[in-house]
């Protein structure tokens, strides 16, 4: 059986950008190497149906209460408030790879102060099948090195009780496959990479005294080398040109020179918040020809990546360019009225919005909404000019409201209303501070925490920006309250958290750090 685990419970985010870049990127847990818990937490899967599991401490306590999360194929739920009790039930909706993930958090019982957190990964399998839990390294940063350092790993198997159980780690790089250490007794390997590039670690265990072959498990950890001196991928400049009078669009870039690495480069053009239009694979091309677009506002992207890295991108940046056309002339939003004026409301209120336009040919009115989930479209381009709303949970909110002429390619004009829906049955939230421990150097992990109070079942997203582009999610919505970042480049930066209500729809707290990462 052969799975690849991406990390423990997070992937990295190198202040990269989610596909289409719509504004934030997408999240599976950000990962952190393992030796972090200063309490020694442990969670361990007791029974496979009903799933239960363990929560153990180390140093052991009877005055310690339990908050347990689970995420599934859902999303992240409460599993157990904070209580006495170390061992949980939880029927998680299935997921096909049998992953989820758990994260525990730990406080005194006597002063209700916090003390400790863990986020792990749980292979759901039948506790009496050998398979690798998790594969554990002491990188800063899970899954990333650097040339000529070592990389100490650490295999943690389940269903080894009554086994004989062997070892083996191989090094692979493309074609290329080189065995490290060959089906010892030892779950510990030392990599020391020799050269820069993309590698995959694959970890191979069996039992040697299993005559069916079943007992075994295979899986592929992949990683990241750099040397001390690379450079990242960094643009300078997206412009957007015409060309002549022939209705084609110019797209160049200019980029940092990086000696010896050579980048690719992507563009995307579309509707903001939509599905592009146009998707120009990674090429070595750093510029884009345009061909005779539709009238309307676009965004217009650019991707760079090293032409050996995994990522989707490693640097972005995005510009909105309006584009005339004759055949559409004169669209304006004039007006949107509000049945609510006031931006501060209940649940349960409805809410109506009635756009005004005038100009073009046939003109067409889109609603959006954006909340924790991102941007939901509540009712797409349509002759109808009005939307009515009925929040049914806490947060801020912002309603998008977008004009376009039948003839358009992308909208025309747009405004935007945000909303503060109130539950009284929702504490207020406060976020306190920010902190960031990494020294603010380039390529260097950054560890950011957040602190909240008011509320003992907080979910938090934490983000950046920067003047090049908008805003890159390090972290979606998690129980989890830090979370690792390497900045590429050094430049002014801020750091953004939104932090909602496990009940709530989208936040009901924010808050701003500026930070400056130098080389």
């Amino acid at each position: 059986m052969r799975r690849v685990f991406v990390g423990l419970f997070l992937v990295v985010f190198l202040v990269s950008s989610v596909f289409f870049n719509v504004s934030s990127a997408v999240s599976s847990p950000s990962v952190t190497s393992e030796p972090q818990d200063k309490t020694g937490i442990d969670i361990k899967q007791m029974s496979l149906n009903p799933l239960k599991l363990k929560i153990t401490i180390d140093p052991s306590s009877d005055d310690l209460l339990y908050q347990v999360w689970g995420q599934d194929a859902s999303g992240w739920t409460l599993v157990s408030a904070y209580s006495e009790n170390s061992v949980v039930t939880w029927n998680p909706k299935e997921k096909k790879d049998g992953i989820y993930y758990v994260q525990v958090r730990i406080k005194d019982k006597a002063t209700d102060k916090f003390i400790d957190q863990k986020m792990d990964m749980i292979v759901v399998h039948d506790p009496n099948v050998l398979r690798i839990e998790k594969v554990i390294t002491d990188a800063e940063i899970d899954g990333h090195g650097t040339v000529g350092q070592n990389i100490n790993v650490k295999v943690i198997a389940s269903g080894t009780k009554n086994k004989d159980i062997r070892y083996s780690f191989t090094v692979k790089q493309g074609k290329k496959w080189v065995v490290r250490q060959n089906f010892t007794k030892s779950n510990l390997f030392v990599w020391k990479p020799s050269d820069p590039g993309t590698f995959a670690l694959q970890v191979d265990i069996l039992d040697i005294n299993d005559p069916t072959g079943t007992q075994c498990d295979t899986i592929d950890k992949p990683f990241e080398i750099k040397a001390d001196d690379y450079t990242y991928p960094e643009f300078r400049k997206l412009d957007v040109t015409q060309v002549g009078k022939s209705g084609n669009y110019r797209i160049a870039t200019e980029s940092t020179p990086r000696g010896e690495y050579k980048s690719n480069y992507m563009f995307t053009i579309g509707e903001q918040y939509r599905k592009p239009q146009i998707v120009n694979g990674y090429k070595t091309s750093d510029k884009y020809t345009w061909n005779s677009p539709k009238s309307g506002i676009y965004e217009v992207s650019a991707y760079i990546k090293d032409i050996s890295s995994t990522n989707f991108d490693d640097a972005f940046r995005t510009s909105t360019y309006k584009v005339e056309t004759k055949d559409v002339t004169g669209v304006s939003l004039d007006s949107v009225e509000l049945s609510h004026p006031d931006r501060v409301q209940n649940i349960n209120t409805t809410m109506k919005f009635t756009a005004r336009g005038s100009g073009g040919n046939e003109l067409l009115y889109a609603f959006y909404r954006h909340e924790a989930k991102g941007i939901v479209v509540l009712q797409d381009y349509s002759t109808n000019n009005i939307l009515s709303w009925k929040p049914d949970s806490a947060g801020k909110y912002t309603i998008l409201v977008r004009i376009k002429d039948i003839k358009s390619g992308s909208y025309e004009a747009e405004d935007r209303f945000t909303y503060t829906i109130l539950d009284r049955s929702i504490p207020q939230v406060t976020i306190d501070t920010i902190n960031v421990e990494g020294g603010f150097k380039v390529g260097k992990a950054q560890k950011i925490t957040v602190n909240a109070s008011g509320n003992d079942k907080l979910m938090y997203k934490i983000g950046i920006q920067h003047d090049n582009f908008d805003w890159v999610t390090l972290q979606n919505y998690s129980p989890s309250n830090t979370c690792m970042w390497i900045p590429k480049q050094a430049r002014d930066y801020k750091i953004i958290v939104y932090v909602k209500d496990l009940s709530s729809g989208s936040h009901i707290a924010s808050y701003t750090k500026e930070i400056v990462v130098s080389k």
